[in-house]
């Protein structure tokens, strides 16, 4: 089981930073990495949403997420590994703040965003 690290984003341009800053504490703390995962969420009304393969670079994904209306995504660095960013009101949820939710193997550094 992997330690889970839930932050709030209160627009979407304050969304990249800290995917950023996750992806590269993962990698940093990852022992095995894996062919990296980009999936794009096309339907975020059933819970667990649907995704769609993504198949340019991780710095497209992030480049394209800020200049249009991609409802969120996520980035797959290896197995329990990942950062996947839900829009406000997902799944039926009344949190009205971009998730960003990331996975993995190792305690997250309690530094990170202080």
């Amino acid at each position: 089981m992997g330690m889970v690290i839930d932050v709030g984003a209160h627009s979407r341009s304050d969304v990249v930073a800290p995917v950023r800053v996750l992806l590269d504490e993962i990698r940093a703390k990852s022992q095995s990495i894996e062919q990296l995962s980009l999936r794009l969420l096309t339907d975020a009304r059933a819970v667990g949403g649907q995704f769609a393969e993504f198949s340019g670079s991780e710095e497209e994904l992030l480049q394209q997420f800020e200049a249009t209306d991609i409802l969120g995504f996520i980035v797959r660095v290896a197995k329990h590994c990942f950062v996947s960013v839900y829009p406000p009101n997902c799944f039926d949820s009344k949190l009205e703040v971009w998730r960003i939710i990331a996975e993995m193997r190792q305690q997250w550094d309690e530094k990170l965003f202080g």
